[in-house]
């Protein structure tokens, strides 16, 4: 268990969850002041961090499917660094960037076995397209990047389908 790729860097890093106000509202301070010391090489932020139960989630399904489709994927709300800091492998597409305006509520990165689960023939058709979700079926999702899978959770349990929406 303790040589476990976990598909993603858990050496020491500052992760940042945005659970409060007081942190959300104090993050981008906090996030300049980080970013100056010479020690530190990324600073990003979620609302969740690996190894923290993660109780958001979604029924997610793609355009010509009807919400009897929809696989339930956890979701984590992220800043633009987030994932990079973490080392989370890019697959296909684009993480978040501030280079991209397109980052609004409706990109998403979706993990390999969301795409899988949801019925994509890979990870490079998935790029561009749309999922729905059945909580909300009347503002589709852009699917922007695919990350590798990662484990948020016990290794004793499957790595579920994971999505990563930016903070706005």
């Amino acid at each position: 268990m303790r040589t476990q790729d976990l598909g993603f860097n858990k050496e020491p890093e500052l992760i940042i969850p945005l659970r409060s106000v007081t942190a959300r509202a104090a993050y981008p301070s906090l996030k300049a002041a980080l970013a100056k010391l010479p020690d530190v090489a990324l600073v990003g932020a979620s609302k969740y961090y690996p190894g923290i139960f993660n109780p958001s989630d979604r029924g997610l399904y793609k355009e010509g499917q009807t919400v009897d489709n929809s696989q339930i994927t956890r979701l984590n709300n992220v800043d633009e660094d987030f994932i990079q800091t973490l080392g989370i492998k890019l697959v296909a597409g684009r993480l978040f960037s501030k280079e991209f305006p397109a980052n609004t509520a409706s990109a998403i990165i979706l993990n390999e076995e969301a795409i899988t689960k949801i019925g994509f023939k890979s990870t490079q058709d998935a790029i561009g397209k749309k999922v729905y979700s059945r909580k909300d079926n009347c503002h589709p999702l852009d699917i922007v990047g695919v990350v590798q899978k990662c484990h948020y959770q016990d290794l004793h349990l499957a790595t579920p389908p994971y999505g990563f929406g930016i903070n706005t």
